[in-house]
């Protein structure tokens, strides 16, 4: 297991749960301990002075109430002996507009607290034999 490599592909799924026009016009991933990013295998994300990872992708991508737009994100993780266990990885939309000028009515965007524009994904890495 030493010196294995694991490559994990998140696809994100942003859905308009309103009722008019919206833009996702930035996306925080808030990069879990123990995973690492490429530029390479990520060109439409940016890794923050914060060490964040972020998107602008579909800034000016109009998602219609009910519709849902999709995103991928690979993180890699490097692996010991002693790295296996849970993931845990959040994202959230950091930044959300409409033609409107109306706030989101129930989250707030990029404030990490639990509301319908934050996420997570949990995975498991261990051996099985």
């Amino acid at each position: 297991m030493n010196g294995a490599v694991v490559v994990l592909e998140y696809t994100i799924r942003v859905k308009n749960n309103g009722e008019v026009v919206g833009f996702a016009k930035n996306i925080v991933d808030y990069l879990s301990n123990g995973l690492s990013f490429s530029s390479e295998l990520n060109p439409d994300w940016y890794l923050g002075a914060d060490g964040n990872l972020y998107t602008t992708v579909l800034k000016d991508e109009v998602i219609n109430p009910g519709e849902t737009k999709e995103i991928k994100l690979i993180l890699i993780k490097n692996m010991t002996e002693k790295n296996t266990g849970l993931i845990h990885n959040s994202i959230e939309i950091a930044d959300a507009e409409n033609d409107k000028g109306i706030a989101d009515i129930d989250s707030t965007p990029g404030n990490k607290l639990a509301e319908d524009d934050l996420s997570y994904a949990d995975s498991i890495v261990g051996i099985t034999t």
